[in-house]
Protein backbone atom coordinates (compact mmCIF):
# COMPACT_ATOMS: atom_id res chain seq x y z
CA UNK A 1 0.00 0.00 0.00
CA UNK A 2 0.96 3.75 -0.74
CA UNK A 3 2.51 5.41 1.75
CA UNK A 4 -0.18 8.55 2.73
CA UNK A 5 0.51 12.30 2.03
CA UNK A 6 -1.06 15.19 3.21
CA UNK A 7 -2.81 17.50 0.88
CA UNK A 8 -1.33 20.71 0.16
CA UNK A 9 -4.59 22.58 0.97
CA UNK A 10 -3.79 20.39 4.23
CA UNK A 11 -0.08 21.31 4.69
CA UNK A 12 0.34 24.88 2.88
CA UNK A 13 -1.08 28.27 4.83
CA UNK A 14 -0.34 29.87 1.48
CA UNK A 15 -2.98 27.26 -0.53
CA UNK A 16 -5.74 27.65 2.40
CA UNK A 17 -5.38 31.38 2.37
CA UNK A 18 -5.62 30.78 -1.73
CA UNK A 19 -8.85 29.09 -1.17
CA UNK A 20 -10.53 31.49 1.24
CA UNK A 21 -9.72 34.33 -0.80
CA UNK A 22 -11.36 32.51 -3.91
CA UNK A 23 -14.33 31.40 -1.73
CA UNK A 24 -14.91 34.40 -1.18
CA UNK A 25 -14.53 35.86 -4.26
CA UNK A 26 -16.54 33.26 -6.43
CA UNK A 27 -18.93 32.15 -3.47
CA UNK A 28 -18.53 28.59 -4.81
CA UNK A 29 -16.84 25.77 -3.26
CA UNK A 30 -16.02 23.96 -6.03
CA UNK A 31 -14.44 26.84 -8.01
CA UNK A 32 -12.23 27.51 -5.22
CA UNK A 33 -10.76 24.02 -5.22
CA UNK A 34 -9.91 23.48 -8.26
CA UNK A 35 -8.52 27.38 -8.63
CA UNK A 36 -6.05 26.05 -5.67
CA UNK A 37 -5.33 22.44 -6.88
CA UNK A 38 -7.68 20.06 -5.16
CA UNK A 39 -10.83 19.15 -5.22
CA UNK A 40 -14.00 19.64 -2.97
CA UNK A 41 -13.99 16.64 -0.92
CA UNK A 42 -10.37 17.54 0.36
CA UNK A 43 -11.54 20.76 1.45
CA UNK A 44 -14.66 19.26 3.10
CA UNK A 45 -12.74 16.91 4.74
CA UNK A 46 -10.18 19.81 5.85
CA UNK A 47 -13.06 21.89 7.15
CA UNK A 48 -14.49 19.12 9.79
CA UNK A 49 -10.85 18.33 11.00
CA UNK A 50 -9.62 21.97 11.24
CA UNK A 51 -11.76 24.42 13.53
CA UNK A 52 -9.66 27.57 12.21
CA UNK A 53 -10.03 26.69 8.44
CA UNK A 54 -13.94 25.90 8.66
CA UNK A 55 -14.43 29.12 10.43
CA UNK A 56 -12.53 30.83 7.69
CA UNK A 57 -14.85 29.07 5.15
CA UNK A 58 -17.61 30.13 6.81
CA UNK A 59 -16.87 33.87 7.11
CA UNK A 60 -15.70 33.96 3.50
CA UNK A 61 -19.17 32.02 2.26
CA UNK A 62 -20.72 35.33 4.00
CA UNK A 63 -19.09 38.14 3.26
CA UNK A 64 -18.10 36.96 -0.70
CA UNK A 65 -18.18 39.65 -3.38
CA UNK A 66 -19.61 37.32 -6.07
CA UNK A 67 -23.01 38.71 -7.55
CA UNK A 68 -24.92 36.04 -7.05
CA UNK A 69 -24.68 32.70 -5.73
CA UNK A 70 -23.48 30.04 -7.95
CA UNK A 71 -26.39 27.74 -8.50
CA UNK A 72 -26.61 24.76 -10.96
CA UNK A 73 -29.22 26.61 -12.77
CA UNK A 74 -26.93 29.24 -13.49
CA UNK A 75 -24.02 26.94 -14.56
CA UNK A 76 -26.58 25.17 -17.15
CA UNK A 77 -27.41 28.43 -18.69
CA UNK A 78 -23.76 29.30 -19.26
CA UNK A 79 -23.13 26.29 -20.50
CA UNK A 80 -26.06 26.98 -22.85
CA UNK A 81 -25.24 30.34 -23.69
CA UNK A 82 -21.58 29.13 -24.65
CA UNK A 83 -22.65 26.31 -26.35
CA UNK A 84 -25.14 28.28 -28.60
CA UNK A 85 -22.50 31.36 -29.07
CA UNK A 86 -19.53 28.55 -29.95
CA UNK A 87 -21.13 25.27 -30.68
CA UNK A 88 -20.32 21.87 -29.81
CA UNK A 89 -16.95 20.62 -31.10
CA UNK A 90 -17.09 17.12 -32.45
CA UNK A 91 -14.32 14.81 -34.30
CA UNK A 92 -14.27 12.31 -36.30
CA UNK A 93 -11.18 9.67 -37.11
CA UNK A 94 -10.89 8.95 -40.89
CA UNK A 95 -8.47 6.71 -42.57
CA UNK A 96 -4.80 6.90 -42.47
CA UNK A 97 -4.81 8.48 -39.01
CA UNK A 98 -6.61 11.75 -39.99
CA UNK A 99 -8.77 13.54 -36.96
CA UNK A 100 -11.49 15.62 -38.72
CA UNK A 101 -12.79 18.56 -36.11
CA UNK A 102 -16.02 20.47 -36.59
CA UNK A 103 -18.64 22.77 -34.44
CA UNK A 104 -22.01 22.10 -34.76
CA UNK A 105 -24.56 24.86 -34.03
CA UNK A 106 -28.21 24.03 -32.82
CA UNK A 107 -30.20 26.89 -33.88
CA UNK A 108 -33.69 25.92 -32.72
CA UNK A 109 -31.71 25.54 -28.55
CA UNK A 110 -30.26 29.23 -29.15
CA UNK A 111 -33.62 30.56 -30.46
CA UNK A 112 -35.34 29.01 -27.18
CA UNK A 113 -32.52 30.47 -25.16
CA UNK A 114 -32.84 33.53 -26.91
CA UNK A 115 -36.58 33.77 -26.23
CA UNK A 116 -36.15 32.87 -22.36
CA UNK A 117 -33.69 35.49 -22.21
CA UNK A 118 -36.10 38.44 -23.39
CA UNK A 119 -38.94 37.59 -21.07
CA UNK A 120 -36.06 37.48 -18.09
CA UNK A 121 -34.93 41.04 -19.38
CA UNK A 122 -38.66 42.10 -19.86
CA UNK A 123 -39.23 40.92 -16.32
CA UNK A 124 -36.29 42.74 -14.81
CA UNK A 125 -37.52 46.29 -17.26
CA UNK A 126 -41.22 45.82 -15.98
CA UNK A 127 -40.07 46.19 -12.46
CA UNK A 128 -41.44 49.45 -10.48
CA UNK A 129 -38.42 51.87 -10.31
CA UNK A 130 -38.58 54.00 -7.15
CA UNK A 131 -37.50 57.62 -7.79
CA UNK A 132 -35.59 59.98 -5.33
CA UNK A 133 -37.25 63.25 -4.54
CA UNK A 134 -34.38 66.34 -4.13
CA UNK A 135 -34.51 66.20 -0.44
CA UNK A 136 -33.51 61.98 -0.96
CA UNK A 137 -30.93 62.41 -2.98
CA UNK A 138 -29.52 65.62 -0.97
CA UNK A 139 -29.50 63.36 2.19
CA UNK A 140 -28.25 60.32 0.35
CA UNK A 141 -24.65 61.94 -0.70
CA UNK A 142 -24.44 64.32 2.69
CA UNK A 143 -24.75 61.07 5.03
CA UNK A 144 -27.98 62.79 6.98
CA UNK A 145 -30.65 60.83 7.39
CA UNK A 146 -32.48 58.68 5.62
CA UNK A 147 -35.80 58.74 4.16
CA UNK A 148 -37.10 56.40 7.01
CA UNK A 149 -35.95 58.83 9.70
CA UNK A 150 -37.79 61.28 8.62
CA UNK A 151 -41.22 62.09 9.66
CA UNK A 152 -44.32 61.04 7.64
CA UNK A 153 -45.12 63.72 5.05
CA UNK A 154 -48.54 65.63 6.11
CA UNK A 155 -51.50 65.30 3.85
CA UNK A 156 -52.16 67.08 1.00
CA UNK A 157 -54.56 70.43 1.91
CA UNK A 158 -58.02 69.91 -0.24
Amino acid sequence: MGQFTASLLASDAAVRARFVAELRATGSFSAAARATGTVRTTANRLRRRDPAFDAACAAAQKTTTAREPVTAAARIEAALIARALHGTRRTRRLPGGVTEVWFEFDDRMALQLLTLLKKEVATVAAAPVRTMTRDDFIAAIEGRRRTTDLPAKPEAEV
